[in-house]
């Protein structure tokens, strides 16, 4: 007598920098990537940096410090966030990705994952 699983979620969160090491005034582009690598669709994904990288980065545009994407993401499918960062004071900087998202499940969740990696950016006079 064989048992079937439910269907699960499951999600992948990595994270790059556009360079390991820039001066002040610089742009620094970080994107974040999410891949469903669960059997259910998920969505409303809400990006963040996380880190202590406020002092040493700021928006370069005009955005939210969180990101988010509505559509679905279904399974085998990525999405992705880009910020673009200006440096804007020197120092060693540590940044994770965390995404927040609406797995829809039966009953639906909300989940949530950390980047797999942290990335290290070294801002320059």
């Amino acid at each position: 007598m064989s048992t079937e699983l439910p269907p699960a979620f499951d999600a992948q969160v990595s994270i790059a920098a556009s360079a390991p090491e820039l001066r002040v005034g610089e742009i620094l582009t970080v994107t974040i990537t999410v891949i469903n690598t669960g059997d259910v669709p998920f969505g409303h994904l809400r990006y963040q940096l996380v880190g202590e990288w406020k002092q040493h980065l700021e928006p370069a545009m005009e955005t939210e410090e969180t990101m988010i994407h509505e559509g679905p993401v279904l399974p085998d499918e990525s999405a992705m966030a880009t910020f673009v960062l200006r440096a804007i004071r020197e120092g060693e900087i540590r940044l994770e990705a965390y995404v927040m998202m609406d797995a829809h499940t039966a009953p639906p969740s909300g989940e949530s994952r950390l980047s797999d990696e942290k990335i290290f950016v070294r801002v320059t006079p």
